[in-house]
């Protein structure tokens, strides 16, 4: 089984506290805590979790700007969020789900349904993480068949090369011993 490493970000210590204690059912090998965005985001550049749970309304920097500053940090953007927020306004789910959250879930939730999504969304970054593995595989045999490729060009160029100075010596003899009677 996969390592599971959870980013909790929350600006309110009993809700990190309660949500943890609900997450005991799923196997994770770690659970880390940020009570602020600066420091989810400074969390999730140094520890790379495999998923984040954010709250959307925080001082100092909201939900959404996390969000948005995530998505464009190359060291952290293709960790997976899901909102977990007492807001359950449409325009505010819509929002987090169009700045690149995965999932939005209102409080208080169901302990059941967000272990479930959990679970699937660390079941489908696994299957990311793996896709861009073998990517990266495939990628260095492709690189590896070209310089092969390469190589062999040049020893059928030299192959070639050598037996055109070799006949044209033989046919060099030959026309010689043609014109010698």
């Amino acid at each position: 089984m996969l390592s599971k490493k959870i980013l909790m970000i929350d600006d309110e210590p009993l809700n990190l506290k309660i949500t943890e204690m609900l997450l005991n059912g799923i196997q994770i090998d770690s659970i880390l805590t940020a009570t602020s965005g600066p420091e989810g985001l400074e969390k999730a550049r140094g520890e790379k979790p495999d998923l984040i749970l954010l709250d959307i309304m925080m001082p100092v920097m909201d939900g959404f700007e996390f969000l948005r500053q995530q998505h464009n940090d190359a060291v952290c953007s293709d960790i997976p969020v899901i909102v977990i927020s007492s807001n359950d306004d449409m325009d505010s789910i819509v929002r987090c789900i169009e700045l690149g959250a995965v999932d939005y879930l209102v409080k208080p939730f169901n302990a059941t349904l967000l272990k479930a999504r959990i679970d699937t969304t660390l079941d489908k970054k696994n299957a990311l993480d793996r896709e861009r593995k073998l990517h990266a595989e495939l990628s260095e045999s492709l690189a590896a068949l070209k310089k092969a490729e390469e190589m062999r060009d040049f020893l059928v160029h030299t192959i070639v090369h050598d037996l055109n100075n070799n006949l044209a010596g033989l046919v060099g003899i030959v026309d010689v011993a043609k014109i010698t009677p």
